[in-house]
């Protein structure tokens, strides 16, 4: 699940339910490594001092957005982090440890021994509200790249003198960045192309 906090979109990506999946630290690092300005935690309902890791990420007087697919434990995550409010939660699959879908609207809730406000929200499958990715997040590195680049809109494909494309040349760009950019990029412009369609 992702959390949005209110300064400037502080992101943080909640890896739940560790305890599901024991080589967890292992994919952390390999998120890491791709996006070394993310704010990364492993939590599980059944380890506390996870879960105080979360809470020390969690600046007071804030708000965060609680996002994910259903059953990623986004109500449980609520229950834990307060006392006063109990948000519907579901026993999780046997089979494969998912959660089942229960959040149906957006709720807010107040923390107090945080400060802190959390929007507990409906899960979903996929998001596709956005016209333009805003690259700041995930995608610094490439920003500060294309400074260089000789045009100011390079798509960083085919175009000369890209300062992208030289340092994955060079070997100071990892590919798979510029892959994931790339994914997004074209993601994006194939949904804004429907939503043309769908007002036709």
């Amino acid at each position: 699940m992702l959390v949005f906090s209110q300064q400037e979109v502080n992101l943080t990506i909640v890896l739940s339910k560790k305890d599901l999946c024991p080589d967890y630290a292992t994919v952390m690092e390999e998120i890491q490594q791709l996006y070394s300005n993310i704010t990364l935690v492993a939590i599980s309902s059944e380890d506390q001092d996870s879960i105080d890791t979360l809470k020390g990420n969690l600046v007071a007087g804030g708000i965060g957005l609680f996002i994910g697919t259903s059953g990623a434990g986004k109500s449980t995550l609520v229950n834990l982090l307060q006392e006063e409010f109990s948000a519907k939660v579901n026993a999780v699959k046997r089979q494969d440890g998912k959660g089942k879908h229960t959040t149906t609207s957006s709720t807010f809730v107040y923390c107090p021994d945080l400060d802190y406000y959390v929007v507990d929200t409906p899960g979903f499958k996929g998001i596709d509200s956005h016209y333009a990715m805003d690259t700041k997040s995930l995608f610094a590195v490439i920003d500060d790249l294309a400074a260089a680049c000789k045009f100011s809109n390079c798509q960083h494909r085919t175009e000369r003198n890209c300062a992208v494309k030289a340092a994955l040349e060079n070997g100071t760009l990892n590919p798979t960045i510029l892959e994931r950019y790339h994914y997004n990029l074209d993601k994006m412009e194939l949904l804004s192309k429907r939503r043309e369609s769908w007002r036709l």
